[in-house]
Order: structure tokens, then C-alpha cells, then sequence
């Protein structure tokens, strides 16, 4: 295969992989110059929904760390301790 031949398969190569690209940058753009207003809304109605999941998955963390307080909280240590005075039983026993 000769340079001028490997140089032009690159080349195709190239364009062939920025087509489809072009082509959905084409799209979107006819779609937002037909209807400016219905792509406004379906870019802010996905902003909202991005930003629902985010806020639940926080609330989410949120409740589970405080249960895990509070569970840890009503456990706790004990705040007396009983211990045998002088010679315990005989281990023999």
C-alpha cells in the first residue's frame, strides 16, 4: 500500500467517525430551531429529574446514618459494671 492510499484511508477514517457526531449535532440543532420552547422544557425537565435523584440519594445516606446513631446511641455502654469482691469461685468446681 503506497502512502498517498494509507493517507487517504485515514482520512476516510476520520470522517467516517465524526459522522455521527455531525449528524445528532444536525439533529439536535433542527430540533431546537423548530421548537425552541419543547427542548427548554425537555432540558429542564431532565436537569429536575438529575437533581431529584441526587437530592433522594442524600436524604437517603441522611436517614441511614442517623439510624445508625441512634441505634448505636440506644446500645450504648454500660455505666456500671458488677465485679466479684475478693477470691471468686473456685475454678475447679
Amino acid at each position: 500500500m503506497t502512502a498517498r492510499n494509507e493517507r487517504r484511508n485515514e482520512r476516510r477514517t476520520e470522517r467516517t467517525a465524526r459522522a455521527p457526531v455531525a449528524l445528532l449535532r444536525w439533529l439536535l440543532l433542527a430540533q431546537w430551531r423548530a421548537q425552541p420552547g419543547r427542548a427548554a422544557i425537555a432540558v429542564l425537565a431532565i436537569a429536575i429529574g438529575v437533581a431529584l435523584a441526587l437530592a433522594i440519594t442524600l436524604v437517603n445516606r441522611s436517614a441511614l446514618a442517623e439510624f445508625a446513631s441512634a441505634t448505636a446511641h440506644a446500645e450504648g455502654h454500660a455505666q456500671a459494671q458488677l465485679r466479684a469482691s475478693g477470691d471468686s469461685f473456685d475454678e475447679t468446681l
